[in-house]
């Protein structure tokens, strides 16, 4: 579970630099 969590706070900041980029 707590990969499963980590990928999807990666995935999220990433999300994010890719809007503010």
């Amino acid at each position: 579970m707590n990969l499963i969590l980590s990928l999807l706070i990666n995935s999220t900041l990433a999300l994010l630099l890719v809007i503010i980029a």
